[in-house]
C-alpha cells in the first residue's frame, strides 16, 4: 500500500471520528434533559401504606419501604412528588426527585403541603396540633428554605402570595 493510500485512510478515519463524535454530542444534551426532566407520570400509595411512583415510560417504583404513607401530591412539572409520614419527633413532608428522597421535618406535626410555581417549590405548614403555626417555602431541588411566616403574627391580608392561608393564593 502506497503512502498516498495510507494517508487517505487515516484521514477517512478522522473524518468519520469527527462525524460520530459531532452525531453523539448533539443527541447527549436531549437524552440527559429527558433523563433529568419529566419523568413522572403518576405516583400512589399501595395498600402497604407505600409510595410508587409511576415514570412516564409505565416503569413503576417503590420509593419507599416502611409504610405509612399518607396523603400524597404529584409536582404539575412531572418532576417531584411529595408525601407525609409520622416520624419520633412528629411528622414530617418528604420529597422524591431526581432518583432522591429527601425529608422536610414538620415543627412538630406537618399539617398541609402543596406545590407552588409549578412544582419548582414546596410550601409546608407546620406546628402544634391545637394552634397556629408556620408556613415555610422551600425550594424543592436544594430544600432551602425562601420564606416564612407565623400564622399568629401575621394577618391574612398581610401573608405572602404562595400561601394556602393568603385571600390571594389560586393554586398550583
Amino acid at each position: 500500500m502506497s503512502f498516498d493510500a495510507r494517508s487517505a485512510r487515516a484521514s477517512q478515519r478522522r473524518r468519520l471520528s469527527t462525524l460520530i463524535l459531532s452525531a453523539l454530542i448533539s443527541v447527549a444534551p436531549a437524552a440527559g434533559s429527558e433523563v433529568r426532566g419529566e419523568s413522572v407520570a403518576d405516583a400512589y400509595i399501595n395498600q402497604r401504606g407505600n409510595v410508587v411512583v409511576v415514570g412516564k415510560d409505565g416503569r413503576l417504583t417503590t420509593v419507599t419501604s416502611r409504610g405509612g404513607c399518607e396523603r400524597i401530591a404529584v409536582a404539575k412539572d412531572g418532576r417531584a412528588v411529595a408525601w407525609s409520614r409520622s416520624t419520633r419527633k412528629g411528622s414530617a413532608v418528604f420529597i422524591y426527585r431526581d432518583g432522591i428522597v429527601r425529608k422536610i421535618e414538620g415543627s412538630p406535626f406537618v399539617r398541609d403541603y402543596w406545590f407552588v410555581d409549578g412544582g419548582r417549590k414546596i410550601g409546608v405548614a407546620s406546628g402544634g396540633q391545637y394552634f397556629a403555626g408556620w408556613e415555610s417555602l422551600y425550594d424543592v431541588a436544594t430544600l432551602k428554605l425562601i420564606d416564612e411566616f407565623n400564622q399568629n403574627t401575621t394577618p391574612m391580608e398581610s401573608r405572602p402570595w404562595w400561601s394556602t392561608s393568603s385571600e390571594i393564593y389560586n393554586g398550583d
